[in-house]
């Protein structure tokens, strides 16, 4: 019986047959083609070669007949006989999921990466690097949703939350991306969560007595006012190092504009939120309003913590020189930057400033990051409280007469 052919003509042609394997019946596409070829008896030679299409399915997803498979065969021809570049979503499904997140031009890197600032592409490749280290080599089309959760249990035995979430996040979103663009069929990581017993993250803060012995065994001025705007302001590593003095408006605000990358250039603001307003009280004001006077470079452009080549400050060494020292004198080992605006959100929040106003100070996307992430429990407070309440659930004396 002649072979079905379903391209013909001067591009190439092909057939599909069923073939029986030792694990069942299996659709191969078999094809040749003519190519110009200079040393050829008559200037062209014959390629042929042939493309394994799957098994033949009974159930589920997968080719049901012939006609799926030649329908397959169809959309994945020119890229199997070399008569493109561009693999159409058939046989990027075969591809790994590395090619597919980390190399393709339409991948999910190559399409994210140009929206990524700050620590973000180096806090993405730490993820990636335990992610493509399971299923790096996986085919796309074969992950399985048991596997990836099982994958996020493990990780939860040795890492804090933050890792395991971020591990879900990416892989979720790289394979939603797989989805959207019809390489898979179905996201199996729609349906992940992030394990019980995956460790709470201890978030160390500032407290106003911590706060106040490291300011008064500060003895530069403009260090001090930058642990100020630290911890009174909210302000972020990168944005207190980008402040210039355009950026001081009336006496009591700064208008966060940019910040200080981890490979020291200057780069747009972490997102759209954080480029706002930031109240400081009239003190730091004047304060800064006096450093002015004194700064090495008090130019509108200039940076308001300038070094004494009138560039801005880099982060980590004032980290290392300045904050470390301080953290060490009082009994704070490795003090950092975040310490200080978890701080100003957890004694805000027992100061009783309301939920909405620190969250503008920090200039979060939700009050739940600010209430969830940045605000932590104060025991003496908590106690406190439980005290008052309990107070109140004491019967009165008439109460307890009638009683008796």
């Amino acid at each position: 019986m002649p072979r079905k052919k379903i391209l013909d003509g001067p591009i190439g042609n092909g057939w599909v047959e069923e073939v029986r394997s030792e694990d069942g019946l299996k659709y191969v596409a078999r094809w040749q083609r003519y190519v110009a070829d200079p040393g050829a008896p008559d200037g062209r030679r014959r390629e042929s070669g042939y493309h394994e299409l799957g098994f033949k399915a009974h159930r589920g997803p997968g080719l049901k007949s012939k006609r799926d498979a030649e329908r397959k065969w169809a959309e994945i021809a020119d890229s199997v006989m070399g008569r493109t570049d561009k693999l159409p979503a058939a046989l990027k499904a075969e591809k790994s999921f590395r090619w597919f997140a980390e190399e393709d031009p339409d991948g999910f890197r190559k399409r994210r990466e140009q929206r990524w600032s700050g620590t973000t592409p180096e806090w993405y490749d730490y993820i990636m690097r335990k992610v493509l280290a399971r299923f790096g080599d996986v085919p796309i089309k074969d992950l399985r949703e048991q596997d990836l959760q099982a994958f996020l249990n493990e990780l939860a035995n040795t890492y804090s939350e933050s890792v395991v979430k971020n591990s879900l996040l990416y892989l979720r979103a790289i394979l939603e991306e797989a989805f959207q663009l019809r390489i898979i069929d179905i996201n199996p990581a729609a349906r992940l969560i992030k394990p019980r017993h995956t460790r709470k993250p201890e978030r160390k803060w500032l407290s106003i007595e911590q706060y106040r012995t490291i300011l008064d065994s500060t003895a530069s001025v403009r260090d001090r006012l930058m642990m100020q705007l630290l911890y009174i302001g909210g302000l972020r590593r990168g944005e207190l190092f980008g402040l210039q003095w355009r950026d001081f408006v009336n006496g009591n605000t700064l208008m966060i504009e940019r910040q200080i990358l981890e490979d020291l250039t200057v780069g747009p603001a972490k997102t759209d939120g954080s480029i706002a307003p930031v109240s400081i009280p009239e003190e730091i004001g004047a304060a800064l309003t006096d450093w002015h006077k004194w700064c090495p470079d008090p130019r509108p452009e200039g940076w308001i913590f300038a070094s004494p080549r009138k560039s801005h400050i880099n982060p980590g060494f004032w980290r290392r020189t300045v904050l470390k020292p301080a953290g060490d004198l009082i009994g704070i080992p490795n003090l950092n930057y975040h310490m200080f605006r978890r701080g100003f959100a957890t004694e805000a929040n027992a100061g009783g400033m309301n939920d909405k106003d620190i969250q503008a100070q920090l200039r979060h996307a939700s009050v739940a990051t600010t209430r969830d992430i940045y605000m932590q429990t104060i025991p003496a407070t908590q106690r406190t409280a439980v005290e008052a309440f309990a107070k109140k659930l004491k019967p009165n004396s008439d109460n307890e007469h009638k009683a008796e």
